[in-house]
């Protein structure tokens, strides 16, 4: 149980990290008008898409990590896809800490 609580104050701090630096980025583009280029243009849709990406994935796994949920009872199918999803999530919120 600790070391899931550990995990989760990790995940949290990457949760926290991720989502203001994103939110930050949005908010340089938005303010500073010489930012309003085709580039950075595209940098505002992926920080955004980040975001959202962040938050959903790692409260995902947060959730799961704290209830302790016993998949055994779900289908073989089932056990993959939680375990797929949650590893994609992980390595797709990994990256996004700027």
């Amino acid at each position: 149980m600790a070391e899931s609580v550990t995990l989760s104050v990790v995940y949290v701090i990457i949760l926290i990290t991720g989502v203001v630096g994103n939110l930050a980025t949005c908010v340089v583009i938005v303010w500073n008008s010489h930012m309003h280029t085709a580039t950075n243009c595209y940098l505002f849709s992926l920080a955004i898409s980040d975001t959202v990406t962040l938050v959903l994935g790692m409260i995902v796994i947060i959730v799961q990590l704290l209830s302790k949920i016993n998949i055994s009872r779900f289908s073989p199918y089932r056990q993959c896809w939680i375990k797929g999803k949650g590893a994609e999530d992980a390595a797709v919120s990994g990256p996004s800490v700027k």
